[in-house]
């Protein structure tokens, strides 16, 4: 017995699209762009610090005059700078081949990453590493660039050379009292020189 499907009507019946109207072409005088009402403090700063952007804080030499500096005698460090990622060094301060500045002062060692300052990954951790994201990075003293990885302290350098143009001072010169290691001694140096010697 055949089912009653009157209550289904067919598509075509059902079917009223609205008439098909061109959106107008724009005139030759464009309109002006309307204003932004996003504080000035939403907006996105870049990698260079300015004087302008919301909590930036520039920290000259003798580096003692910065938020609660009361509180660290041993004045500003890079460890200090790394938690308060919104303070940084001026590049007009420091001796660099562009900077005419007088007064300029050679980059000081305590405002380097220190030595062992947090390897791509500890032993703690197993083979994983770090998580993603969670990876210790360094920042630069100058801008907003951060490094991450084993290489990182090499790549800072290299950062703080090539863009800011501030040359790290190289901490074995002058350090006389470093420790000799495998390799370092005079029975390997006159190793070394026998090699050189015989590949002539």
């Amino acid at each position: 017995m055949p089912l009653n499907l009157a209550f289904f009507s067919s598509a075509a019946a059902s079917f009223h699209p609205a008439p098909y109207t061109p959106t107008p072409q724009p005139s030759s005088s464009r309109t002006a762009p309307r204003p932004s009402n996003r504080s000035h403090e939403s907006l996105t700063v870049g990698m260079d610090p300015q004087t302008t952007d919301p909590d930036v804080l520039f920290i000259h030499p003798p580096f003692n005059t910065f938020p609660n500096s009361i509180v660290y005698p041993e004045g500003l460090t890079y460890s200090l700078m790394a938690e308060n990622p919104e303070w940084f060094l001026d590049a007009n301060d420091f001796i660099s081949q562009s900077n005419p500045n007088p007064h300029a002062i050679s980059y000081p060692p305590h405002l380097e990453p220190p030595r062992g300052w947090c390897p791509a990954k500890k032993k703690d951790r197993g083979v994983e590493g770090w998580p993603e994201g969670e990876e210790p990075r360094l920042r630069c003293t100058f801008c907003r660039r951060t490094y991450a990885g084993v290489n990182a302290k090499s790549m800072w350098r290299r950062h703080v050379f090539e863009k800011h143009k501030i040359a790290m001072s190289n901490r074995r010169d002058g350090n006389t009292d470093r420790p000799r290691g495998r390799g370092s001694g005079s029975t390997f140096s006159f190793f070394m020189m026998c090699v050189a010697q015989m590949t002539y």
